[in-house]
């Protein structure tokens, strides 16, 4: 009886898990090149097949933890700011698919169209950001990385400090600067997933209880 009780709550608290996030790209950094050697903002140059909401915001963490905080935009490809994070430093933002992500207070829907994402990096921070030559990208099929037909990466000016709307294209280049991401789906906080298991576990024995 006990044995069917435990299974019971392992099964509830894994309904609670986190939802597998539909990001803008998974990227396998296998074979790529890191770097914290720039100070700027660095992302990618995206299409929109159709409309698509976004909920979260992240940037990408090599070491298992991050040791500054780093802004993250999403901008309209004229240069609005659509949405922004500030993702802290340390481990306390949920990982994800190899990203720290911060939930953004309203989720946007975001119309067909050509849109840039980017993150505010700093030289010699400790925190490092892909140049993606080599390593392999997966993408969302209803988002499209732009740029030779495969990707296309965006930057600030060189030395811009904070998070600064990435209007220098690197069209000559078939790579990407992995830095920002975006999902679709909000991204659970641990505390607010073992608060739930928590429960769930309390209600089964309250009503083992009541019996």
């Amino acid at each position: 009886m006990m044995k069917k009780f435990f299974m019971t709550a392992l099964l509830l608290v894994g309904l609670v898990a986190p939802v597998q996030a539909a990001l803008l790209y998974d990227f396998d950094d296998t074979g790529a090149i890191s770097s914290d050697n720039r100070t700027w903002t660095a992302g990618g140059r995206f299409f929109a097949n159709s409309p698509v909401t976004v909920a979260a915001l992240g940037f990408i963490d090599t070491d298992g933890s991050l040791a500054i905080d780093h802004e993250v935009g999403l901008w309209s490809d004229a240069g609005v700011l659509l949405a922004s994070v500030d993702v802290p430093a340390g481990t306390s933002a949920p990982l994800v698919e190899g990203f720290r992500w911060v939930n953004l207070t309203t989720p946007i829907v975001l119309a067909a169209g050509t849109y840039r994402i980017g993150a505010e990096v700093v030289e010699d921070s400790g925190d490092r950001w892909y140049n993606a030559t080599q390593g392999t990208i997966t993408q969302n099929p209803d988002l499209i990385i732009l740029a030779n037909g495969v990707n296309q990466p965006v930057t600030s000016a060189l030395g811009a400090t904070g998070l600064t709307f990435p209007n220098f294209t690197y069209s000559g280049q078939n790579t990407l600067f992995v830095a920002a991401n975006l999902s679709t789906v909000a991204i659970p906080e641990p505390s607010s997933v073992v608060l739930m298991g928590l429960g769930l576990l309390g209600m089964i024995g309250f009503g083992r209880r009541r019996k």
